[in-house]
């Protein structure tokens, strides 16, 4: 934790100067204080020099614990290859989704140009069997088409939606064109 964090503690929220301050008495946790690197710094409270009771010290310890093993995020991700793409057409490249939410209905793809940013490729929304795969030439859009001997940055934006159309998770990948 950083200097200056602020955390919350049920309905009670606590500032830290490097290290995590905690209620010395019945405060209810509403989250785990991950410190980035999945653990978790607690302290004593210094207002009143009051310190609390080991028995509590170590069921914040296991509450804290056991939410950050519990809940860590699963990874939405996609990749692709340009390989095989022809410039300047409109066939898409396949991509791997990996850890996709169960939730997912459809994909969102959007594409743009890192090295041509007021260039608008586009993109199309596909739908998603949770298989694993969006085939070659699924999304409908305006492919990579950097000038001769010039290599571009492309990126896809890819959100997951549910079946109500609400964006449930994103993810990026990204491409050079011509392939390397």
């Amino acid at each position: 934790m950083c200097a200056g964090t602020h955390i919350s503690l049920g309905a009670r929220t606590c500032r830290s100067d490097r290290r995590v301050l905690v209620p010395a008495c019945d405060a209810r946790l509403s989250a785990g204080w991950p410190t980035g690197k999945n653990t978790v710094a607690v302290g004593f409270i210094e207002r009143g020099k009051s310190k609390m009771r080991p028995r509590f010290l170590v069921l914040v310890l296991a509450t804290a614990f056991v939410f950050s093993v519990s809940h860590q995020a699963v990874a939405f991700s996609a990749s692709f290859s340009w390989s095989g793409i022809p410039p300047c057409g409109r066939t898409s490249p396949s991509f791997t989704i990996r850890d996709a939410p169960k939730e997912t209905e459809s994909l969102r793809f959007m594409m743009w140009d890192k090295d041509a940013p007021g260039f608008r490729h586009g993109g199309s929304t596909v739908s998603y069997d949770g298989g694993g795969h969006v085939p070659e030439g699924a999304v409908a859009y305006i492919g990579p088409c950097p000038p001769d001997g010039k290599v571009h940055r492309y990126v896809w934006r890819i959100e997951a939606l549910d079946k109500d159309g609400k964006v449930i998770a994103r993810t990026a990948a990204e491409g050079r064109f011509p392939a390397q």
